[in-house]
């Protein structure tokens, strides 16, 4: 079986998962959350886990990770503020005023 991502898979004795050569691309900036025990990210239609050293998905989506994605995909985008990106000067300090 050919990935997308250009990595080839194969099947695993337990059901329900598929063992990948590689990692998913770009595996970093994808959703994720944490299920069974471990770190999964939503990359191309199927939910990733690194498991011993290796990498797998889930053939099938498993309903909790369902609830989670969609849950995910109906939230409102993060306001997106070009000021936070923008370097400002620092400001100096006022000369401090001695009162006697």
């Amino acid at each position: 079986m050919l990935l997308g991502s250009g990595c080839y898979a194969t099947a695993s004795t337990q059901p329900g998962y598929v063992y990948a050569d590689a990692p998913p691309a770009a595996y970093e900036a994808a959703p994720q959350t944490y299920y069974e025990g471990r770190t999964v990210y939503y990359v191309h239609d199927h939910w990733y886990a690194h498991d011993r050293g290796r990498w797998r998905y889930y053939q099938s989506e498993p309903p909790p990770l369902v609830r989670y994605r969609t849950h995910v995909e109906r939230a409102p985008s993060a306001p997106h503020h070009e000021e936070h990106f923008v370097a400002r000067p620092r400001q100096e300090a006022p000369p401090a005023v001695r009162v006697q």
